[in-house]
């Protein structure tokens, strides 16, 4: 692949782990010569988007781009693609296949597009065809299990079975999508910025960590239902909950606990990271990224066994498994590790080991091979 290949993310919207997986593969592609940014539907920022004005934000050293128009101002008014039913049908029909590739048709145009969710799928295609420019899918999980209406299964659906080259960070997706859907899609890596998550220094202390999550599908209510049994027979550790407000202040909790909000600092993450057990309570995850980093840190995980996890998750060498919405036994393992001092050190050593596997380097290469036989094919 030549340098200075312009290869544009399409993205929408920015909440979660896989976002950020696009912005770090954005910012690595730039340091290595080629063109790369993400292109966004519409702005953060209202002022901007009545003003007609274009603006550029910086998330983890990638460049997010978006126009100011018309278009990008009802588009922020409309985006509930992920709550789309019958109801919403008639205007996201409206957003998929008229403004949102009419906002695309306003930015620069790239030598390769990337759609990065289902949401931006059939802009990215419309796109595409437009200005006849190659595009790829990066598949970050089975979306279709994101929400029960049947018409968002159906969107869902029609971005897997297509003939865009799909590429994905995990190789149990590989096998659950081509399994459920007849999906052909290739697994390239994945990776954790080890310049970033790192072991601190830390004092040790009973810390119980979690990022509360909306979705069902992120099992919040299972964390707090097991810290509400465990708190019951011991107080003497303390918990810190960042993520999604809408998730702990809709969720019943017993026990004092610490709200940090969504933690944009990598360095509090890391250390947070490094001196807590860390809980990771989602269900059907392609291939859940905080465990990893919080093993990178050293941290203690527990982490439900299931999905992607499987992937690197080995109980009692480099996490403590719990059975997917068994708040019981989750409760207990969290009491196991509390009570254990040894145990702590030893998953903290074994975590460590297992994120050694997972970096950036190897995946940018794979990625760059991936574009070059799939969708450039030599030119």
């Amino acid at each position: 692949m030549k340098l200075g290949t312009k290869i544009f993310f399409v993205m929408d919207p920015i909440r979660g782990g896989g976002p950020r997986n696009v912005f770090t593969i954005s910012r690595l592609l730039c340091e290595e010569g080629y063109q790369s940014k993400i292109l966004a539907f519409h702005s953060m920022k209202y002022l901007d988007m009545l003003w007609r004005r274009r603006n550029v934000f910086n998330f983890y050293g990638a460049e997010r781009v978006s126009p100011g128009n018309l278009f990008s101002l009802i588009d922020s008014i409309t985006s509930f693609s992920d709550n789309l039913n019958l109801k919403r049908w008639p205007v996201f029909i409206f957003q998929q296949y008229f403004s949102r590739p009419s906002i695309l048709y306003r930015h620069e145009i790239p030598d390769v597009y990337v759609a990065t969710s289902w949401q931006s799928f059939h802009p990215t295609l419309r796109a595409s065809g437009n200005f006849s420019k190659p595009m790829a899918y990066f598949v970050q999980g089975d979306e279709t299990e994101f929400s029960r209406e049947k018409i968002f299964k159906r969107e869902v659906l029609k971005t897997y079975r297509n003939d865009v080259p799909k590429f994905t960070q995990s190789r149990w997706l590989v096998d659950d999508l081509r399994e459920k859907f007849g999906t052909d899609i290739e697994y390239i890596g994945f990776g954790v910025d080890h310049n970033v998550f790192y072991p601190r220094d830390y004092e040790k202390e009973k810390l119980i960590f979690t990022i509360a999550r909306s979705e069902p599908t992120k099992g919040f209510s299972v964390f707090a239902n097991a810290v509400n049994r465990l708190w019951k027979k011991r107080q003497d550790f303390k918990v810190v909950i960042a993520g999604h407000k809408s998730a702990v202040v809709g969720t019943k909790m017993n026990f004092p606990f610490e709200y940090l909000g969504w933690i944009t600092d990598d360095e509090l993450m890391a250390k947070l990271y490094t001196s807590s057990i860390f809980v990771n309570t989602g269900v059907n995850e392609t291939l859940p990224m905080p465990p990893l980093e919080a093993m990178a840190c050293g941290g203690a995980v527990v982490m439900t066994a299931n999905g992607g996890s499987v992937e690197y998750a080995r109980d009692l060498d480099n996490c403590v498994l719990a059975a997917p919405g068994n708040d019981v036994e989750l409760a207990d393992k969290l009491d196991m590790i509390l009570s254990s001092d040894s145990l702590r050190e030893s998953l903290r050593s074994g975590a460590m080991e297992t994120a050694k596997a997972y970096n950036w380097t190897d995946f940018i290469k794979n990625f760059k091979i991936f574009i070059e036989k799939n969708i450039l094919k030599g030119s």
